[in-house]
């Protein structure tokens, strides 16, 4: 029984009630091609779901950075190779810039 380590339901959420509710959840919100929105991007110290911040940097954990899509909020309708590539660049100089200080 995992209800001791679950404060609250965050997804797919206690709207889902039904059969055909968690059936609709599934077929618009599950996936996996191109796996992403699985870290949330946010405020590290204000936010408790936020697991890294808007450098990459991970709540915790000293020295590590997450630079891929799992820090979206959503995925887009495309093949997400630029938007990615654009985010990692940015991730990198980050950490350049962090470097000569």
């Amino acid at each position: 029984n995992f209800s001791q380590y679950v404060e609250f339901e965050e997804l797919p959420g206690s709207n889902v009630t039904s059969d055909e509710d968690l059936s609709d959840y599934i077929h618009k919100e599950v996936w996996g091609h191109h796996a992403c929105c699985t870290n949330k991007m946010g405020d590290t110290e204000n936010d408790p779901l936020a697991v890294v911040n808007s450098k990459g940097q991970v709540k915790g954990v000293k020295n590590l950075r997450i630079a891929d899509i799992s820090t979206w909020s959503k995925m887009p309708g495309y093949f997400p190779f630029l938007p990615v590539a654009i985010a990692c660049e940015k991730i990198a100089n980050d950490i350049i810039q962090l470097a000569r200080t």
